[in-house]
């Protein structure tokens, strides 16, 4: 039936709240520490070559289309480019206005505390301090037009064009964008909002009760609880009888009345979806398509229209499949793809935008990787309640392997994945979706490394593999991780040719001793790297930037020196969230606020966590390795701090505790 409903309506695309930016040549930064100096700076994982050194207090780096970097020295901040180039200077405060991070702001409004107290100016990139900081407040309201408040004449808002010439003033304590791209509202101590075009002049005629907009010959006004719609000539389009009409998209109006019941209106007063008691009802930008989604008092629960009110999905939970290597492979385009589950069922399905069905609602977990990589989805057996197989399927939805698995988990090669067969004590594998015949699955486990590598544990040993299970060093070692980044610094700054993917450690040398491994097959023995001070936890730090998958990081073990000689690393489990990932995410989707003040500032990214999952599964140690303001940092720690117990992370089947790795998004809404 959905897909009937699909196809008849054509291309659709299904856009909630997840946006990706394609792939480009752009710097891969991370995040240095030097622990001599305690200072933090930007390093190219490419090249490993510095792009900011190490002489900042702390540094936010902000990813788009245009790489930002913010630091922070001696309490104040300045904004660099992706080269290191400094495109505003060290103020007090800095937040960006109008095209804010991650694209390259048009305005940043700085702040400098001065002997009256903390004052405000606006720089623009490329052109210098526009309006100087002696402000109590600044306004960014168009490319054309910003703004400051003055306290001498008290309460009075100045206005000023995109090179800083005086335009006008008018009473006000504050100033924003209007209900068109040529009006801006205004609001004075103690009065309503007023409304005045870009240069200063009333729009509207006269005769309206506080007009709120005005637009293609129509007008939002009336008191509070009697809104309604106008045209110029005075004909009511809408009675005065709603709370709130806000137009959205192309002549379509969502109303809502006093008694929190929402609808859509044309420009002629014909309703399209009548008024009813949903929780809300918004508009989305579906590719071309204006997409009207109402929601139910129920969570989650949605119905679908068009913008003529047809229905599309009826009684509905919208997602996207899960998306896997974030930010890491070509061509990853999961917006061309929902999931969603009725409202009584716990089954995912995939669906195209075009409204072809690819998996069917049976599935507890779909995870997409790219374009070119196949699907890996689990599901109930049907015999075994309580077991799930996973599957691979391409994006018809053909399965693609000659057996069901226990576990399925994507490499940065669409050709191979890795596998954990069905059967009691099977073992793990690499599989060649050409010939899945052919696999043999060998190592107790399997864990990534750098740049497309793993480490594979093979009777008590660990190799590097490649990305096809194949032995890059003949040896193996007691332990095999991600190389620490003090170990990455002191490998590069020795010059040994790289790129270093793993760091291997043997029982008999000293504590600290160990072996660096190269994507080009060289093990060099290495000393233990400067300032190490023999501790076996992996320092913060943002390697993570250059991880191939978002996974928790490898536990560091660190042999003490005998006697007596340490245990061998047994078998490890990863901790995690009770439910899964899929569970995990709906938590944070659920709990997750995206603060005021990031709201305000534009701010967006991604926040990440560190900490101990405890062997009851409590967690300890919450604290932010990488932040991006606006208060994201203290509301990601809040919503840790909230979860429930994890299920612990295990060594040879016995609860352990186990350092993890979050990366909790915030985007606007």
């Amino acid at each position: 039936m959905l897909s009937s409903i699909f196809l008849k309506r054509g291309l659709l695309l299904l856009l909630l709240g997840y946006v990706l930016i394609p792939q480009r040549a752009v710097a891969q930064p991370f995040l240095q520490y030097d622990p001599k100096t305690r200072k933090t700076g930007v390093w190219d994982a490419a090249t490993y070559q510095p792009i900011l050194p190490c002489a900042f207090d702390e540094v936010s780096i902000q990813k788009g289309k245009d790489l930002l970097l913010v630091a922070t020295k001696d309490g104040k901040k300045a904004l660099y480019d992706g080269k290191g180039k400094q495109l505003v200077p060290f103020f007090d405060q800095m937040h960006f206005m109008m095209m804010s991070a991650p694209e390259l702001p048009q305005w940043v409004v700085v702040g400098s505390e001065l002997p009256e107290g903390m004052r405000y100016g606006i720089y623009r990139p490329g052109k210098g301090l526009v309006l100087p900081v002696k402000y109590k407040e600044v306004y960014a309201i168009y490319p054309d037009l910003i703004a400051g408040r003055v306290e001498n004449p008290p309460q009075e808002i100045h206005f000023f064009n995109e090179k800083g010439t005086f335009l006008y003033a008018k009473e006000g304590n504050s100033a924003g964008r209007g209900y068109n791209d040529q009006t801006i509202i205004l609001r004075r101590p103690g009065k309503d909002w007023l409304h005045y075009d870009k240069q200063g002049n009333d729009p509207f005629p006269p005769g309206f009760t506080k007009p709120v907009w005005m637009e293609d010959s129509l007008i939002i006004a009336g008191e509070k609880d009697a809104v309604g719609l106008f045209r110029l000539n005075g004909d009511t389009v809408l009675s005065p009888v709603y709370t709130n009409i806000q137009k959205e998209g192309t002549n379509r109006f969502i109303v809502r009345t006093p008694k929190r019941e929402w609808g859509l209106s044309d420009e002629k007063g014909r309703f399209l979806i009548g008024v009813q008691p949903f929780y809300g009802l918004n508009r989305e930008h579906w590719e071309q398509e204006e997409v009207y989604i109402s929601r139910s008092t129920e969570g989650g629960i949605s119905n679908v229209y068009d913008r003529d009110g047809n229905l599309l999905l009826e009684q509905v939970q919208i997602s996207f499949p899960s998306l896997m290597l974030i930010n890491q492979l070509p061509q990853q385009e999961p917006w061309r793809y929902l999931t969603f589950r009725k409202k009584e069922g716990t089954r995912l399905g995939l669906y195209h935008k075009d409204g072809r069905q690819i998996l069917p609602m049976e599935f507890n977990a779909i995870q997409y990787y790219s374009e070119l990589h196949p699907l890996l989805a689990s599901k109930e057996d049907a015999a075994k309640p309580g077991i799930y197989q996973w599957q691979a399927y391409n994006k018809k939805g053909k399965a693609l392997l000659n057996r069901v698995f226990m576990e399925l988990k994507g490499t940065v090669s669409p050709d191979w994945i890795l596998g954990l067969p069905m059967e009691k004590g099977a073992k793990w594998g690499f599989i060649s979706l050409k010939k899945p015949a052919e696999a043999q699955y060998i190592y107790d486990q399997i864990l990534p490394v750098l740049h497309g590598f793993y480490a594979g544990q093979l009777g008590g040993r660990w190799y590097l593999l490649n990305g096809e299970g194949k032995k890059v060093h003949a040896k193996g070692f007691d332990v095999m991780t991600d190389p620490m980044n003090l170990q990455l610094n002191q490998f590069y700054v020795e010059k040994h040719k790289g790129p270093l993917v793993a760091a291997a450690f043997e029982k008999e040398p000293p504590s600290g001793h160990w072996v660096a491994l190269t994507r080009r097959g060289l093990a060099i023995p290495m000393s233990p790297p400067p300032y190490y001070d023999g501790r076996s936890d992996i320092m913060p730090d943002m390697v993570d930037e250059m991880l191939v998958e978002e996974a928790p990081p490898v536990e560091e073990v660190m042999v003490a020196p005998p006697p007596p000689p340490p245990p061998p690393v047994g078998i490890q489990t990863i901790p995690s969230f009770p439910g899964g990932e899929q569970a995990l995410q709906q938590y944070l989707k659920e709990q997750v606020k995206y603060p005021e003040l990031a709201k305000k500032n534009g701010i967006q990214g991604r926040v990440v966590l560190g900490f101990q999952v405890e062997a009851d599964g409590s967690l300890s140690s919450i604290r932010v390795l990488r932040d991006i303001g606006g208060g994201c940092g203290e509301e990601a720690i809040r919503v840790v701090k909230g979860m429930p117990k994890w299920l612990p992370g295990k060594n040879n089947g016995v609860p352990a505790p186990r350092e993890y790795t979050l990366m909790v998004t915030f985007k606007a809404p």
